[in-house]
């Protein structure tokens, strides 16, 4: 029963359903690999917001779908500096919310479609016509 859980048990057992929600979580060394820079480098962009990383236990994990071709989601990095020194788990769960703003959708969703700046709202957000909007500007 979920009353019976501890408050720290309730904080691990919401941690694990956003990871499972967000999808697969790379370690430190996978997520350098993948943007092909140093261990240090990737420390001081997630330090500098621009990526995410959630701590899980002793170790940083870095959620996948924030990252495209080796890259970081494009505009990933305003979207992230309007959380800056808000707890990353926060900023995961917030991110992973569907926003009725945005037809259901949440910032950063499952199929890691392209972030692109809204117009008329001014926020950083997926667009299955991404690639073709994102040339406009």
């Amino acid at each position: 029963m979920e009353t019976d859980l501890t408050p720290s048990s309730r904080i691990r057992r919401h941690q694990e359903e956003i990871a499972d929600e967000a999808g697969p979580m790379l370690s430190a060394a996978e997520a350098a690999d993948l943007l092909q820079i140093s261990h240090q480098a990737l420390e001081e962009w997630r330090q500098s917001a621009l990526i995410l990383g959630v701590r899980a236990g002793h170790e940083w994990r870095y959620p996948e779908l924030q990252f495209q071709d080796g890259r970081p989601l494009p505009r990933l990095d305003e979207t992230l500096a309007a959380h800056h020194n808000i707890n990353s788990w926060v900023v995961l769960d917030s991110l992973m919310a569907p926003d009725s703003a945005h037809g259901g959708r949440s910032i950063l969703g499952r199929d890691r479609q392209v972030v692109v700046r809204d117009r008329k709202c001014g926020c950083a957000t997926f667009c299955h016509a991404a690639m073709l909007f994102a040339q406009s500007f």
